[in-house]
């Protein structure tokens, strides 16, 4: 890997789902991610930011697709992992994304830290 690689952009990936009810305006949901660099192994991994579906979208499957499109986008781009942050007091999220199949890899006092490794 090139030292100018560290200093390339990083594309960001934003995804809005459809207007659910065909309501214009309506969004109900959106996530958006970068590609990050690991500083001592040069790989890089998907970074996902923010993931919101509306409550009344939730557990539609809508979420599930969502994971598959930033699974595919990571992959593409070389990513070994995919990693998140949520509250600890975000239960329903937690349970999500032990569906996926992904670990928590650290806890503090309001946060935990996740991992889900697409090789």
């Amino acid at each position: 890997m090139e030292l100018g690689a560290l200093w390339n952009t990083c594309p960001v990936i934003r995804l809005v789902c459809d207007e659910g009810d065909n309501r214009p305006g309506t969004l109900t949901g959106y996530m958006t991610a970068s590609i990050r660099l690991w500083t001592w192994s040069a790989k890089t991994h998907l970074y996902l930011d923010c993931i919101y579906l509306q409550p009344e979208a939730r557990r539609s499957g809508i979420g599930r697709a969502m994971f598959r499109v930033l699974v595919e986008f990571a992959r593409g781009r070389g990513c070994e992992e995919i990693q998140w942050q949520t509250l600890l007091s975000n239960e329903g999220g937690i349970a999500f994304y032990h569906s996926l199949g992904a670990v928590p890899t650290t806890d503090t006092m309001r946060w935990s830290r996740w991992s889900l490794c697409i090789d």
